[in-house]
């Protein structure tokens, strides 16, 4: 088995060649252009690719954070989530795991710093839409479950795939729960009673 790395036609290892090619989606940068015949069109196609791709991602994150954007109003959001994935490049190949890092975006994103409860509610938006999408567990039957009863001196009990505990610092609990039902009376934003 060789350990040779993959080469393009003109030499360049394959892996560096993805790697400049990431990052002319996500930086706006043209090094590939260097490496083909025709840069004029290949700037051109890159940037309807990325384009593109950046659209496919702020759709991603508008599906994951749907009441966050709510809050903020569309035309925000997507300011906002372009600027997150100038800072927070998709990195694994499932997009579903695309967004993970908004709550810790939000603290920092000066434009949302007005709204302090918004990290909170993003990190609930990312549990919920990973539990949406986690796997399935094992289902145990009570004639199983009397089984390890019985011959165990304890019985730690795994927790769903799907469960998370989060710590936040407002109510955010309440503001998604208020959503949910339609339209929302106003939800005065508090202090969590957890962190008292």
């Amino acid at each position: 088995m060789s350990t040779n790395p993959i080469v393009s036609n003109n030499g360049l290892p394959l892996a560096k060649l993805q790697q400049e090619f990431l990052q002319d989606i996500y930086q706006h940068t043209s090094y590939c252009s260097e490496h083909l015949t025709t840069p004029t069109t290949f700037i051109e196609r890159m940037r309807i690719y990325a384009n593109n791709s950046q659209l496919t991602l702020i759709s991603l994150l508008l599906n994951s954070y749907p009441l966050t954007a709510k809050i903020v109003g569309e035309v925000f959001f997507r300011v906002l989530a372009t600027a997150y994935i100038q800072q927070y490049p998709q990195d694994n190949a499932d997009r579903h795991r695309f967004g993970s890092h908004l709550s810790l975006f939000l603290t920092q994103y000066n434009p949302a710093l007005t709204l302090p409860y918004l990290s909170d509610l993003a990190q609930l938006e990312w549990h919920y839409h990973r539990a949406y999408f986690a796997d399935d567990a094992r289902t145990i039957t009570f004639e199983n479950l009397q089984q390890y009863i019985q011959g165990a001196t304890d019985f730690p009990m795994p927790l769903h795939p799907s469960a998370t505990a989060i710590e936040v610092n407002y109510n955010v609990w309440e503001i998604w729960q208020a959503h949910q039902q339609g339209e929302v009376a106003a939800v005065e934003c508090a202090p969590s009673m957890a962190t008292n």
